[in-house]
């Protein structure tokens, strides 16, 4: 009974659960829009890329979205299962709380395994391949602008430099300054009044001539006594003539430098390197974060069964909205543990979640099976 109850359970929710993680999905997306058409814009790349970009977006909410969208599912079903009578039908059958609460467990279970193979191994695709497409927008901008001239007072930087061309130029020639990473504290800068870009065989790399080049060195140091007064500047400049150079403006394209980062790396990376690598303790943070954030999934079925055990004459406007709060401070609590309460290691913050997890799924099952008569009919219903 129990089992045909969990295949009845996850047939009623299936629609429900898919809605709300779709809207959830769009609320989320609609608060990142305003960035990622900033982004798009600001590296001249065309709008008609937004939907890619907003699609690639999607897979790094799911690992947030998934648990308030099982929270307002489940409730949603045994909401209407309570009202229609089928709960207590069910529970006549002998459907006690433990049944109920294995069904919610099995339905969570999957949603868990889901959530870890979207949020370990689809979503450091996808961020690669969105982030490699801003980088491609920004390559492309950055050699258009350096061969026709720059339209704007400022470039967006594209490995570690910096193309710049002052607002007002007098005569026909080209005025371009490059800031060159900083050393020791040195910020070189490049200024030439003219300037020409070839591409070297095809090969995406490229000769930079610069004609009438003066170079200044300005070394930045903090201010004396007081210390929020702004860094000072020192420096020293020299001339040369025309400076014919090499640069490479696809270096972070073709370095992998992307897959270096934890966001970019599947699970299984993740743990390894934190398993084999004292040093790779943000690796080990992250897979331990993923991991333990995922077990919100079986949370949400069992904290929506204990909602409903509460959505009883005035106080089912408040339940779901108060459970839904409750998930999002479990969740930020959750985080905090894995990422900064004294875990000198990666495996102790993996220890500190899973610990956490299990004494809030402890509670939650005590709570459900204490509040049961609550699920299966209102105050004063039929018992």
């Amino acid at each position: 009974m129990a089992r045909t109850y969990g295949l009845h359970l996850i047939r009623r929710c299936l629609g429900a659960l898919g809605a709300t993680l779709g809207l959830v999905l769009v609320v989320f997306l609609a608060e990142r829009l305003t960035t990622l058409v900033e982004m798009l814009i600001k590296r001249d790349a065309p709008l008609t890329d937004l939907p890619l970009v907003l699609a690639l977006t999607a897979p790094e909410i799911v690992i947030t979205a998934m648990p308030l969208a099982l929270l307002i599912g489940i409730y949603r079903a045994l909401l209407d299962a309570r009202d229609g009578g089928e709960t207590v039908v069910l529970a006549g059958a002998g459907v006690g709380p433990w049944g109920l609460m294995k069904s919610l467990v099995g339905f969570g279970a999957l949603a868990l395994v889901g959530v870890v193979v979207i949020a370990g191994w689809i979503d450091p695709l996808a961020r690669t391949a969105r982030d490699r497409l801003f980088l491609d927008a920004g390559r492309k901008m950055v050699l258009e602008a350096v061969r026709n001239g720059l339209a704007r007072d400022k470039v967006e930087s594209l490995n570690d430099y910096t193309f710049v061309s002052p607002a007002t130029t007098g005569g026909s020639g080209r005025h371009l300054l490059v800031f060159l990473p900083r050393v020791e504290g040195v910020q070189r800068i490049v200024a030439a009044t003219d300037y020409a870009l070839t591409e070297i065989e095809a090969e995406r790399r490229y000769h930079l001539s610069l004609r009438d080049v003066t170079v200044s060195d300005l070394t930045i140091f903090a201010a004396k006594g007081d210390r929020g007064a702004d860094p000072q500047t020192t420096g020293s400049g020299f001339r040369l003539g025309t400076v014919d150079r090499e640069i490479d403006l696809d270096k972070a394209l073709r370095e992998q430098k992307l897959a270096d980062l934890p966001e970019y790396r599947d699970l299984i990376d993740l743990i390894r390197s934190a398993v084999t690598a004292a040093a790779a303790k943000a690796q080990g943070l992250r897979a331990a974060e993923i991991l333990t954030r995922a077990w919100l999934s079986i949370a949400a079925v069992l904290m929506a069964a204990i909602a409903v055990s509460f959505a009883d004459g005035r106080l089912r406007f408040f339940t779901l909205p108060i459970a839904g709060a409750a998930m999002v401070v479990i969740d930020l609590a959750l985080v905090r543990m894995v990422r900064s309460f004294g875990a000198a290691t990666a495996t102790a913050g993996l220890i500190q979640g899973a610990i956490a997890v299990t004494a809030l799924l402890l509670v939650l099952s005590l709570a459900l099976v204490w509040r049961y008569p609550g699920v299966v009919a209102p105050r004063g219903g039929r018992t």
